[in-house]
């Protein structure tokens, strides 16, 4: 898969939220690892479904498929969470679900990849096969 550098350029910069914990990628984080704890797993995954691989759509299209997003994940335990950068703020789920769901999911989502959190690891970025970013 070819990824645009502009588009991968900003998933790096980019800080991720959840349940009021930041991290970026390449980073471990020991208060996730409490989260992942509490929901008695060992990993989870950051989900969006804003932007379709990356591409800026109107910001109804990114609510309504973020409601998709939350009716869709409900039966997963998740928080709320966020993706970030200095100028831009998208909404994501953080799923206790492991990598292979976060990727099914996000391929559904129309995403080009997922952040993956395990325990006692830094964030990963997951390139979703066959996304078109």
């Amino acid at each position: 898969m070819t990824v645009d550098p502009k588009l991968l350029g900003a998933w790096r910069r980019a800080s991720f939220e959840a349940a009021g914990v930041v991290i970026k990628i390449g980073q471990r984080s020991a208060p996730l690892d409490r989260l992942l704890a509490d929901l008695k797993v060992a990993e989870a995954v950051f989900v969006g479904a804003w932007n379709p691989y990356g591409r800026k759509v109107p910001h109804g299209t990114n609510e309504r498929m973020e409601l998709r997003l939350n009716e869709y994940a409900a039966r997963f335990p998740s928080c709320k969470g966020s993706g970030f950068g200095p100028r831009w703020r998208e909404a994501h789920l953080f799923l206790a679900v492991p990598r292979s769901r976060g990727l099914v999911i996000a391929r559904r989502f129309r995403q080009a990849a997922i952040v993956q959190i395990r325990r006692a690891q830094p964030a990963r970025l997951v390139f979703v096969p066959t996304a078109k970013a």
